[in-house]
């Protein structure tokens, strides 16, 4: 469904629920007969059909299944040039090239499922979109119905002698109205499914979409070699969806900062680039450049992190892996708010964290890069969070947290950092209309490599999570309170059931604008 249709669904729930409100609202039927057939007639045209061909998107499905048995067999052909490399080329030039394959075959394993999953996806929604056409078509005859008998001049004439005899129930103008009623609640339904069934299809593909990443490293100044293993190198090892060094985002970043280099700075940022000890090195720079620092901050940066292992820098670099599970921990500390007011505030620093390398190896290590003991990481934590706390409350008092344009202020300050700028909006769980859009902002958002704060509570908004990854219909939340990371399925979300965080209901999303 395209964003017009969109537009379209959204418009057409909102007429039906007029009419219907206007229907019920009638005290006396018989003197506005002509005022509720006129109503009526506005909608038929309505429950003509539901938007979408699903033969074409059957077709769209084929074409990607099609892509997936393609990728398929490159992966087999680069699997017979990887093992016959070693045997026909020796040297540096060779090793590179062997990585570059074995990273582009890792690539590849990632994005022909990825392509199945948007046939899948996209079956799933044809077969629903021809269901809920077929349903429609069932309440439009119901409706049609009502209004042929509403509109025969015989039975208006039946009606209003029902009017004076009100104890002969036979089926007058009252019982027609409750069929048209009946009939247009039904096809409220028909659309709100529809618009469910789009939005789930939507936020199925920007996920396949966020595996495309290798793609978003467009720059003239970085190859293809450089790009599939940038794209490759993961948190822990090989990437796997979110658990990447570089998110989608900071690929496509990092390509652009890259181009707006002065030559001199660009050929600082390649020897720095050539210099590293590693894949995984190599990625932590180009996340310092997609952050925003500058070449000279990053050439400290290069010479803390030489020659560390891929251990010591996801502990010091990574403090949160979208991939984990359980207590998020530190060095043996747990990444959790120092009181009860913090949580904004932590949210704050590990969405920072997450998003700018230097900035994380300043609340790990010292300034040798030296790690910190666990009691200096707690007083380090402690103090961030503190300071992070008094910036966000200049004005909104610190004993009831931190408000939502606060910490959107304050995380607008790092714009350049997160790749974006940030906006919020209270949600009600309650209301489609409201928390649908909020999950499909988040559920993009964090697709494409950002972070989301979200605010939750049961009668009023009381505690901040962190949205920081999204796994088939899973949400992945790290919690400030608990320093745990928490999965919540979208219908959760939906429906007012965050208790897994520690509350029921989701009353506000920070997203990127």
């Amino acid at each position: 469904m395209t964003s017009d249709d969109h537009l379209q669904v959204t418009t057409v729930i909102n007429r039906l629920e007029q009419v219907a409100s206007f229907l019920t609202s009638i005290s006396n039927p018989v003197t506005m007969i002509g005022e509720i057939v006129s109503a009526i007639c506005t909608v038929t045209s309505i429950f003509r059909d539901v938007p979408g061909n699903p033969d074409g998107i059957d077709e769209l499905g084929k074409a990607f299944r099609e892509m997936a048995t393609a990728l398929d067999t490159a992966g087999t052909d680069i699997d017979h040039t990887r093992s016959s490399v070693p045997s026909v080329w020796k040297g540096d030039a060779a090793t590179e090239a062997l990585a570059a394959l074995i990273a582009t075959d890792d690539l590849l394993q990632t994005a022909a499922p990825a392509m199945r999953k948007a046939d899948t996806l996209l079956q799933e929604y044809a077969d629903e979109v021809r269901r809920l056409k077929k349903e429609l078509g069932h309440h439009r005859q119901r409706l049609s119905e009502a209004l042929r008998q509403l509109d025969s001049a015989q039975d208006l004439l039946r009606n209003v002698w029902d009017s004076v005899w009100p104890l002969d129930d036979d089926g007058g103008i009252v019982e027609e109205i409750r069929k048209a009623l009946g009939a247009i609640y039904s096809g409220i339904e028909v659309f709100e499914q529809l618009w469910a069934a789009s939005d789930a299809l939507q936020r199925g593909l920007r996920d396949v979409q966020g595996k495309a990443r290798a793609g978003a490293v467009r720059s003239r100044h970085v190859d293809a070699f450089d790009a599939v293993l940038l794209a490759n190198a993961g948190i822990d090892g090989i990437a796997q969806e979110e658990g990447s060094v570089l998110t989608t985002t900071q690929l496509a970043q990092a390509a652009a900062k890259m181009d707006a280099l002065s030559e001199a700075d660009r050929a600082r940022m390649q020897g720095l680039l050539d210099g590293a000890g590693s894949e995984a090195e190599r990625a932590y720079l180009m996340k310092a450049l997609a952050a925003g620092h500058s070449i000279d901050d990053i050439a400290k940066f290069a010479t803390v992190i030489h020659g560390k292992s891929e251990i010591w820098l996801r502990e010091h670099l990574s403090l949160v892996d979208p991939n984990g599970s359980g207590t998020v921990s530190v060095n043996g500390v747990e990444l959790e708010q120092q009181d009860q007011t913090t949580c904004g505030s932590t949210a704050i620093m590990v969405a920072r964290a997450m998003n700018d390398p230097l900035y994380a190896l300043s609340l790990t290590a010292d300034e040798n890069g030296n790690s910190l003991s666990p009691t200096e990481l707690r007083e380090k934590f402690t103090a961030e969070q503190n300071r992070i706390h008094d910036s966000t409350n200049t004005v909104w008092p610190q004993s009831l947290g931190t408000s939502p344009w606060g910490l959107t202020d304050e995380m607008n300050q790092h714009a350049d950092s997160f790749g974006a700028e940030y906006d919020w909006r209270l949600v009600d769980d309650t209301s489609a209309g409201s928390v649908n859009p909020a999950l499909n902002d988040a559920v993009g958002a964090v697709d494409a490599g950002h972070t989301v704060p979200v605010l939750i509570g049961d009668s009023y908004p009381a505690h901040y999570v962190l949205l920081v990854g999204h796994e088939d219909d899973d949400l992945i939340f790290y919690n400030p309170l608990t320093a745990e990371m928490v999965r919540v399925s979208e219908d959760d979300f939906r429906n007012g059931n965050v208790s897994a965080l520690g509350y029921t209901h989701v009353q506000g999303v920070v997203t990127p604008k």
